[in-house]
């Protein structure tokens, strides 16, 4: 009976854990997409002007109600996607700073995996090492990473006590 409560401990204490590196690999391939995102958001901006401005020369053929909700819903678009690209690249400052804080071997294979979406081949041949060593390192470095991650989390919410 103790055993069966043992390996209960044991199993959610592993499931926890893999739960936190599986968020700490969403977080990482999120900061590897920023560049993406942000670049897909701008060219939404561009388009919502572009049909800001078209707007404008149609102003006759609509009524002034109809053109106002329009212009409206178009500026709120672009206002949300320029906050959004805020967040993003306050999450992606952010990222950069706790990825920085690992040793520089796990750095680079980091950033190499998560930010540059290179190939395992291309790691190994870079950083001159076999496929398992590379997969070692990048355990080692999420194990790093969470706890970075959870000691950030710590201090922020000792932070907004004061």
């Amino acid at each position: 009976m103790m055993g069966n409560v043992l390996s209960d401990v044991k199993q959610t204490v592993e499931k926890n854990g893999a739960d936190e590196l599986f968020k700490v690999k969403q977080c990482l391939r999120k900061w590897g997409r920023v560049q993406q995102i942000c670049g897909e958001h701008q060219v939404r901006i561009v388009q919502y002007n572009r049909l800001l401005e078209r707007l404008q020369q149609y102003k006759c053929k609509m009524g002034a109600e109809e053109k106002e909700r329009i212009e409206k819903s178009y500026k709120s678009s672009i206002q949300n996607l320029v906050s959004n690209i805020e967040d993003l690249n306050r999450f992606s400052n952010r990222m950069e700073r706790i990825v920085g804080q690992l040793d520089p071997e796990e750095e680079m294979l980091i950033r190499m995996y998560y930010g540059r979406e290179a190939s395992i081949n291309t790691i190994c041949m870079r950083l001159c090492i076999g496929r398992s060593t590379m997969f070692r390192i990048r355990d080692k470095a999420l194990k790093n990473l969470l706890k970075i991650m959870e000691g950030e989390k710590m201090e922020g919410e000792t932070e907004d006590e004061d």
